[in-house]
């Protein structure tokens, strides 16, 4: 019984197509697996962004700030503990902005790394906001801000640059979901 060539051709291309196929499967399953865990950062730093948000709404309310710069010393437990949970938020979105960023190194289709580049950037931006938010509640404790018209001059920039990053990563995020609904076969819904 002889073995012709070009069965053992057809049969060595059959291993190497069988074998790029479970590259790029296991490839694409363990970069889904790191997304996954970058996803379940960005539910912890969105559970800080909440308690942040409800405790920076207090903060700023009229009757806080008409009282303000006299209640500074009773505001500092509330600022120390608004200025962590962004803090906290900032960190839980860098890291799952890292985790999201080591999935593209671990796929292997280019579409998923591009939407893996994109949603790393949103992430990114997203935490940076948090940084900014952060900055402009310890503004409270700052010794030069002597009034409210102070507080609203000094947290301007700030302010001004959290809005930017949040825009930027909303845009971001909106072309990621794009990428999805163009790609349905090669992206998953996260």
């Amino acid at each position: 019984m002889a073995v012709s060539i070009r069965n053992i051709v057809v049969s060595v291309v059959g291993v190497v197509v069988l074998g790029s196929w479970a590259y790029s499967w296991f490839a694409n399953h363990r970069a889904n697996s790191t997304v996954d865990d970058g996803n379940a950062e960005i539910e912890k730093a969105n559970q800080y962004s909440t308690q942040a948000g409800a405790k920076y709404t207090q903060l700023t309310n009229p009757a806080t700030l008409a009282a303000f710069p006299g209640n500074r010393e009773q505001l500092r437990p509330e600022v120390v503990a608004t200025a962590e949970l962004f803090a906290q938020a900032a960190t839980a979105f860098q890291s799952a902005a890292a985790k999201t960023e080591q999935a593209g190194k671990e796929g292997a289709d280019a579409v998923f790394n591009e939407y893996i580049s994109v949603h790393t950037q949103s992430i990114r931006a997203i935490g940076r906001a948090k940084e900014e938010l952060g900055k402009v509640v310890l503004l409270f404790l700052d010794p030069e801000v002597k009034s409210e018209a102070d507080l609203d001059r000094k947290a301007e920039s700030h302010i001004k640059s959290a809005n930017a990053l949040a825009e930027q990563s909303g845009a971001l995020a909106k072309r990621a979901e794009e990428m999805i609904a163009n790609n349905p076969s090669k992206l998953r819904k996260r």
